[in-house]
């Protein structure tokens, strides 16, 4: 599925249901990923010179907060930065911004610059039960592409689990407990994982048995 820009979105088309969430059809949803390298271009389709190169998680809500730039052009140029908020549209160029003057230094806005001081590197993080047990790795994020808000995280469960499933989808709610490099789950949300994501699985067209 791809949104009116070309770049690969997930549209949610039935709801995912858990203890307290539920996320509402139709929600257009994007890959954390999938936004890296993106170009930064201006109302009339002119190119800024500028491309995403980090998505940043600036606080505990595990929204997408802003994103750090690179320029193309001049690539001893100090790292820029734009709020997801300052990110109009996404075209079949790129990021549409709402004015070129909203690509900044981190110096130059001090909410930014202490934001920056609490990013949070979601990507690596390793999930667990309340039991303590490793449940898996987050290789990805799935991201409201209106908001920036993550509403799940793409799971690895090990290499194998990987090639015949792909990727688990944990579905995000508010009773996860966020640690410096783990994020803990009760036993009712990691029951909610699913597999839909890729694998071996989908590639052959294996279903499980009724």
């Amino acid at each position: 599925m791809t949104n009116n820009a070309g770049i690969p979105c997930i549209i949610f088309l039935t709801s995912i249901q858990n203890s307290n969430r539920t996320v509402k059809r139709g929600i257009a949803m994007v890959k954390g990923s999938e936004l890296i390298d993106q170009a930064l271009m201006k109302s009339n389709g002119h190119l800024t010179g500028y491309r995403v190169k980090r998505n940043l998680y600036l606080n505990r809500k595990l929204e997408l907060g802003a994103f750090q730039l690179y320029n193309i052009e001049n690539k001893k140029e100090e790292d820029k930065y734009i709020f997801y908020k300052r990110i109009k549209n996404i075209t079949q160029k790129g990021l549409e911004i709402y004015s070129e003057n909203d690509i900044i230094h981190h110096f130059q806005m001090p909410t930014l610059e202490s934001a920056l001081k609490k990013v949070i590197h979601v990507i690596g993080f390793e999930i667990y039960n309340e039991s303590k047990d490793l449940m898996g790795v987050v290789k990805d994020t799935v991201i409201n592409k209106k908001t920036g808000k993550i509403m799940a995280l793409l799971v690895s469960e090990g290499y194998f689990d990987d090639l015949i499933n792909g990727y688990a989808i944990l579905p995000l709610n508010e009773k996860i407990k966020l640690e410096k490099h783990n994020i803990i789950f009760n036993s009712e949300d990691i029951r909610s994982i699913s597999h839909n994501s890729g694998g071996l699985k989908k590639l052959l067209g294996i279903e499980p048995p009724n």
